[in-house]
């Protein structure tokens, strides 16, 4: 499946990873990122940053 998201030229958010991995999308490694941070890949703009959050259950 992540071969093919690198054939299609796939955008999305690429969150903290290991290097290792290899290109996830398009030619893009994942990194290692602080809590609640990732990176946005696109065709068109490259890459932008993203913050997440995360709500508690209850």
């Amino acid at each position: 499946m992540i071969q093919r998201t690198v054939e299609l030229g796939a955008q999305g958010p690429l969150l903290s990873g290991d290097a290792a991995e290899g290109p996830l999308i398009g030619n893009q490694r994942a990194m290692r990122l602080p809590p609640g941070r990732a990176r946005f890949i696109t065709r068109k703009r490259g890459v932008g940053p993203v913050r997440t959050a995360w709500v508690p259950p209850g």
